[in-house]
C-alpha cells in the first residue's frame, strides 16, 4: 500500500491499518529506523493508563463519599446499639 509524504513531514497511515491496530487520534507510536526502512510500532499503555479507563466509570466524588459514609454510620449505629 503506498502512502505520500506531506511538506511536513507527515504521513497518513492508512485507513484500514488504523482500524486493524485500533489507533486512534492521539495514539502514541514508535519509529524505528531499520536497515530497510523504518518499523513504526504503538507504545504500549501503562498499567496506571490502562486503569485510568476504568477510573472514569466509577462516581467517585465528594457527594458520593459523604453518601456512603453517611450510609456506614447508619450501619455502626444500627449494630452497636441493639
Amino acid at each position: 500500500m503506498k502512502t505520500v509524504l506531506s511538506s511536513k513531514g507527515q504521513v497518513v497511515i492508512p485507513r484500514e491499518f488504523r482500524e486493524e491496530f485500533k489507533w486512534k487520534k492521539g495514539t502514541k507510536l514508535n519509529v524505528q529506523k531499520t536497515s530497510s526502512g523504518i518499523f513504526i510500532f504503538s507504545v504500549p499503555k501503562s498499567p496506571l493508563e490502562e486503569l485510568g479507563g476504568m477510573l472514569e466509570n466509577m462516581a467517585v466524588s465528594e457527594k458520593n463519599i459523604k453518601k456512603f459514609r453517611k450510609k456506614d454510620l447508619l450501619l455502626e449505629r444500627s449494630v452497636y446499639h441493639r
